[in-house]
């Protein structure tokens, strides 16, 4: 699915339910659940390839530059990023079962 849009030279997201927002409305809630989707093992995290002229309202290609960078190398790292979670909760899990 197609998470961040750029349609008539303006930036979008699509939030949690599903409806598309422009970019500049985006919100913490909004991010976390970008975020969460785009580190699900579930889900094929899509976006829009910016380019210098396709988004013109500078508001939106500044914010949406930002979280396209930011989203790419997050999924480059995806599986390293999966592994060293669960690597992070087996070793916490395992500390408190020892205590029991």
């Amino acid at each position: 699915m197609k998470y961040l849009k750029i349609r008539q030279n303006n930036g979008y997201f699509v939030n949690s339910e599903g409806e598309e927002k422009e970019i500049d409305d985006i919100g913490k809630e909004d991010i976390l659940y970008l975020l969460n989707e785009a580190t699900s093992e579930e889900v094929e995290f899509e976006m829009d390839e910016i380019e210098e002229d396709n988004i013109r309202n500078e508001a939106h290609k500044i914010i949406y530059a930002e979280l396209y960078k930011k989203f790419v190398e997050l999924i480059k790292n995806k599986d390293r990023f999966i592994d060293e979670s669960t690597n992070l909760y087996k070793d916490a899990f395992n500390k408190y079962k020892e205590v029991d």
